[in-house]
């Protein structure tokens, strides 16, 4: 198996699957994160990260936040609308009062 030449035997699972989650999580993407940070440090972003991580943390880092319906909707550009009285008008208010409603309801579920 690739990325694995450290087990010998299947009956050392616990190496196995160590190997492999190695594999998965970080021989696969190595490449990316290496080719990442050289983008990175191209303009001398990487060096201000590492100088100051605290900082940068948010940006690169998840962070458990709960989406409300307001907050989807901030992030996408307020529409052009078509002229009042048009029928183009008429369609596009019907869709973002069903865009408006599907984000209520889906901030009822979650």
């Amino acid at each position: 198996m690739a990325g694995c030449l450290a087990v010998a035997r299947l009956n050392k699972r616990t190496q196995l699957v160590t190997a492999l989650t190695h594999f998965t999580v970080v021989g696969r993407v190595q490449q990316c994160i290496d080719q990442f940070c050289t983008g990175l440090g191209t303009l001398g972003v990487l060096e201000e990260v590492r100088q100051h991580s605290s900082v940068m943390q948010p940006l690169f880092c998840h962070q458990d936040v709960r989406l409300s319906a307001a907050s989807v909707e901030a992030m996408f550009v307020k529409p052009i609308m078509s002229a009042i009285g048009s029928n183009r008008r008429f369609n596009e208010e019907i869709a973002l009062s069903n865009w408006n409603d599907f984000l209520l309801d889906v901030e009822g579920i979650c």
